[in-house]
């Protein structure tokens, strides 16, 4: 025996529960124990793959420039490249919370973005639309274009085409947002303290844009610029409650319902504030129906059960905010309710 890292467990086909085996010692089975999968997308403790989904896992030989998110290891990601046939290995994706990394996966069946910080790295699928700094460091490819159906490495070019189009200058890329492309007129990609909010005029060239209208797209602080279009992840559709009340509820990028922290930002998720109402229809158990009534959260909303209150825009990548009421003076601009404010 000497199996290393992680490998599949044939008992648990079909299921993401004790579905994987983990040795971290060469040649030693006592060093093995049978450990959970989570739905992620790889492992990177040999030069094959481990993808796992809800379904299970199963074995992959990756293919050239594809990447993965190793579930091992948080601080990686996973390589695929054509050395003399595919070698899949975890590398640094050096990414943090101010400085987060992007890569292009050249996946033939889902060409989709990753970013990564310190807490891992997230799968931003292929619809979002914009520009990416690229991590990988290929050459001639400073940036990753994604036109909302795949995210692909993007040839650097000198000139402006158009409105909305990009060029890189000196290893610098920089996008036309209004006639002219100078000055004003144009704004550099690149990590930022502050995000810059844009209005670009119709009939503009940027990636995804709907042509008749004008569109706002965000500098974001990671170095990258994308549409700002609304988002609605999840659905309150299948949940149901026994009291009359108001309820908030949180879904993240795969429609998984998630729980709020106390405090904070949430990425990349949606709230809905469903309010629950007695009817005139009488259950089997001599009790009356509840109505469902729900939005989604864009503006404030007032946690159940807690004095917090979550924040949310409902534009991509912008998710919600955790806040507290905390006092002020009544001409305090941004009060809630009298000597209240929300910050």
């Amino acid at each position: 025996f000497n199996k290393y890292g992680y490998q599949i467990n044939p008992a648990a086909l079909g299921s993401l529960e004790k579905a994987l085996i983990k040795c971290t010692t060469p040649s030693t089975i006592s060093s093995c124990i049978v450990v959970d999968a989570k739905e992620v997308k790889g492992d990177g403790s040999k030069p094959n793959i481990i993808k796992c989904t809800s379904d299970g896992c199963v074995e992959d030989k990756g293919g050239d420039g594809e990447y993965y998110i190793d579930a091992s290891d948080s601080s990686k990601i996973i390589q695929c490249v054509n050395n003399d046939g595919i070698i899949c290995k975890s590398i640094p994706h050096q990414g943090s919370v101010s400085s987060p990394t992007h890569y292009a996966s050249a996946k033939a069946d889902a060409k989709v973005l990753y970013t990564c910080n310190n807490e891992g790295c997230i799968d931003e699928g292929s619809t979002i639309k914009g520009y990416f700094l690229n991590s990988a460091g290929t050459s001639g490819k400073t940036l990753i274009e994604c036109n909302g159906t795949e995210c692909v490495e993007f040839a650097d070019v000198e000139t402006y085409s158009g409105i909305g189009t990009v060029k890189v200058t000196d290893g610098h890329a920089f996008l036309c947002v209004d006639v002219g492309c100078n000055g004003a007129g144009e704004v550099e990609i690149k990590t930022l303290s502050t995000p810059i909010y844009k209005t670009i005029r119709s009939g503009n060239l940027f990636p995804g844009s709907p042509r008749a209208t004008d569109i706002t797209v965000k500098f974001d602080k990671d170095g990258s610029v994308f549409l700002l279009d609304p988002i609605n992840y999840g659905s309150t559709a299948g949940i149901t409650e026994t009291t009359v009340g108001t309820y908030v509820y949180f879904f993240d990028m795969n429609g998984n319902r998630v729980n709020p922290p106390t405090s904070g930002t949430l990425p990349n998720v949606s709230a809905y504030q469903c309010e629950y109402k007695e009817t005139d229809n009488e259950l089997d158990d001599g009790t009356l129906a509840l109505e469902q009534h729900c939005v989604q959260v864009k503006g404030f909303a007032k946690i159940p059960g807690t004095s917090n209150f979550v924040q949310c825009s409902g534009w991509r990548r912008e998710g919600c905010t955790i806040t507290t009421l905390k006092s002020c003076d009544p001409e305090d601009e941004g009060k809630l309710g009298t000597g209240n404010k929300i910050v």
